[in-house]
C-alpha cells in the first residue's frame, strides 16, 4: 500500500456560524448528542487507514490541539499512525494565508519523501467515507488530481466549487461558488459540487503551489483547482454508497446548514452516519467509536408526564416532566417540567426551565431559557435570524451569555 498523508485543514474561524463560534472553533462545535464536527473526518482517517495525518489549525488553536490529542491522539497510536497538530502560529509569517499556503507549508514543514499521495480534507464536513476508494480511483485514472463531488440542488450551488467535467470525469473547468449555472451545468442536470476533498500526488502538488505562490495566491478553490482542471489533470470522483446511492455530506458552513443537518438525522435523511460498527474494511471499531450512535435515538418515551419522541438525547442530559419532539438534545442539558423543545438543538449545559418554549432553534451552550420564554419564527430576546429558503422556519440562537426571561 502507497503511503499517504492527510492533511485536515481545521483554521477556519466560523464567521457564519457566530454566536457559536465566538469561544468555540468551528471544528469542535457539538454535533449529535456525543460528538464533534470534527470527529467525522478524524473517523474517516483512521477506519481508512495508511497514512499519518497533520490537522491544520489557527483560530483558537490550543483548544483543538487540546480535544485532538485527548480524544484522538491514542486511538492513532494504538493503530501505528500519526496525529499531529500544525498550527498557523508555527507558520511562516506567523500564520496561513489560505487553504493552499496551509497546504504548502504543512508539506514544507513535514518532507516526507515516502508519501506518494496528499489528501486533503476539511474539519467542517459531516460524513462518512473510506478515502481509499477515492484514492484507488485516482491512481486508475493517471491525473494528478481527484476532487471528491456531489451533486447539489440548482439554489446552493453558490456555496461551493462547481465542476464541469466529461462523461468520463475528467474535469474541464472548475468555478469557485458561481453567480450562474447557466454555462456549466448542461440542461437537465443538476450541480456538480466540490466536497472539498482532494487527492493529489504529492510531487505534482508541491510543483503546481510552488508556481501559484509566485504569483502571490493562496487558495484551493480560486486558484490551485482552476489551473489543474485547465491542465487536463484534474478527475471527479462522485461519492456514492456501496450500494450505489448518493452518499450524505453536509457542509456545516452557517447556522442555517448547522440546524438542518441535526433534522436530517432526525428524519431519515442521513441513516448512514449511525453506526455501532466501522463500514470500512480497516476497522476503527475498538480503537474508536463513531461519532454518531444510534443508541441515542428515541423513537418514542413516555413515562408519566415526561414524553420524548423521535429525538437524539445525550445519555447524561436530565429531562423531566416536558415533551421534547424531533431535538438534539446534548450533555448535561436540564430540561425542566412542562417545557416544550420542538425541532431545536441544545448545547452543552444549557437549561431549559419549566414552561419555555423553545422551537426551530439552536440554544447555546450553558444558556438559561428561562420560564414562559418563547422561541420561534416570530419571537426571540436578543436572537440572531438565519436567513432561509422559501417555505423553511428561520433559526433563532439564543445568543445571550446568561438567562433568557420576559
Amino acid at each position: 500500500m502507497n503511503r499517504v498523508l492527510y492533511l485536515v485543514m481545521a483554521g477556519g474561524r466560523g464567521e457564519r456560524l457566530r454566536p457559536l463560534t465566538d469561544y468555540c472553533p468551528k471544528p469542535l462545535l457539538r454535533f449529535g448528542p456525543s460528538g464533534r464536527v470534527i470527529d467525522f473526518t478524524l473517523y474517516n482517517c483512521l477506519a481508512s487507514g495508511g497514512g499519518d495525518v497533520v490537522v491544520l489549525t489557527q483560530y483558537l488553536s490550543d483548544m483543538v490541539k487540546g480535544y485532538l490529542g485527548v480524544k484522538w491522539g491514542p486511538a492513532f497510536s494504538e493503530q501505528g499512525t500519526r496525529l499531529e497538530i500544525l498550527a498557523g502560529k508555527r507558520a511562516q509569517k506567523g500564520g496561513y494565508r489560505g487553504t493552499a499556503d496551509a497546504v504548502y507549508q504543512a508539506l514544507k514543514m513535514r518532507d516526507d519523501s515516502s508519501e506518494e499521495y496528499v489528501v486533503v480534507l476539511a474539519g467542517d464536513h459531516v460524513y462518512q467515507m473510506d478515502y481509499w476508494h477515492m484514492i484507488r480511483f485516482h491512481q486508475l485514472h493517471g491525473g494528478q488530481a481527484t476532487v471528491g463531488a456531489v451533486e447539489c440542488d440548482p439554489s446552493e450551488a453558490y456555496r461551493f466549487g462547481i465542476i464541469k467535467s466529461r462523461d468520463d470525469g475528467k474535469i474541464l473547468s472548475f468555478h469557485e461558488k458561481p453567480r450562474g449555472i447557466k454555462r456549466i451545468v448542461p440542461p437537465g442536470k443538476k450541480p456538480l459540487a466540490s466536497m472539498g476533498i482532494y487527492v493529489f500526488t504529492k510531487k505534482y502538488l508541491m510543483d503546481c503551489l510552488e508556481i501559484i505562490r509566485k504569483d502571490g495566491f493562496y487558495d484551493f478553490g480560486k486558484y490551485v483547482l482552476p489551473e489543474m482542471a485547465a491542465s487536463g489533470e484534474a478527475w471527479t470522483y462522485i461519492f456514492l454508497q456501496p450500494d450505489g446511492t448518493a452518499g450524505h455530506w453536509r457542509d456545516i458552513g452557517d447556522l442555517l446548514s448547522y440546524w438542518q443537518s441535526h433534522m436530517e438525522l432526525l428524519n431519515g435523511g442521513c441513516n448512514d452516519l449511525y453506526s455501532s460498527s466501522s463500514p470500512f474494511g480497516n476497522p476503527a471499531h475498538g480503537l474508536m467509536e463513531p461519532p454518531l450512535s444510534a443508541v441515542h435515538l428515541i423513537r418514542e418515551q413516555e413515562n408519566g408526564a415526561r414524553r420524548i419522541r423521535n429525538s437524539l438525547v445525550s445519555e447524561n442530559a436530565r429531562i423531566e416532566g416536558a415533551l421534547v419532539n424531533n431535538s438534539v438534545i446534548g450533555p448535561g442539558v436540564h430540561i425542566e417540567d412542562d417545557a416544550l423543545v420542538l425541532r431545536s438543538v441544545i448545547l452543552d449545559g444549557a437549561v431549559i426551565r419549566r414552561n419555555a418554549r423553545v422551537l426551530d432553534s439552536v440554544v447555546e451552550p450553558l444558556v438559561t431559557v428561562n420560564s414562559g420564554w418563547q422561541s420561534g419564527p416570530q419571537r426571540g430576546l436578543r436572537a440572531t435570524h438565519a436567513k432561509t429558503e422559501e417555505g423553511m422556519p428561520p433559526i433563532s440562537i439564543n445568543s445571550a451569555r446568561g438567562s433568557h426571561s420576559t
